[in-house]
């Protein structure tokens, strides 16, 4: 069935939404971070949430978020391209936090809770 899409047309769309959030302010970074962990490594909203530091590991030369418990239980590992790890390193710059849940809230005055 051909709805008119192509895979091409897909990708743009995808990186226009990725790109779509201010790099400037410390929210546009971590949205640009989970936008960038859900659309290219494909990770699910509770997976998401869930995500700590421990899980993104540096394996055999190539970064991955490694025992992600997802849908089932079921344990997986996930490759994470280097410029979704960018993204990140963005973010955990940004908002200065090194430990615990990787993506959290960001208050008004632009501080992480």
């Amino acid at each position: 069935m051909d709805f008119g899409v192509t895979l091409n047309d897909r990708q743009q769309e995808a990186r226009l939404l990725w790109q779509s959030p201010e790099p400037s302010c410390l929210k546009g970074k971590r949205h640009r971070a989970i936008l960038a962990v859900l659309l290219v490594c494909g990770l699910r909203r509770r997976e998401l949430a869930d995500l700590e530091f421990a899980h993104v590991q540096r394996r055999e030369e190539h970064w991955a978020v490694v025992d992600l418990v997802g849908k089932g239980g079921h344990i997986r590992t996930v490759p994470v391209p280097d410029c979704v790890k960018a993204a990140i390193d963005q973010w955990v710059a940004a908002a200065e936090i090194s430990s615990g849940r990787l993506f959290r809230c960001v208050c008004r005055a632009s501080k992480t809770t």
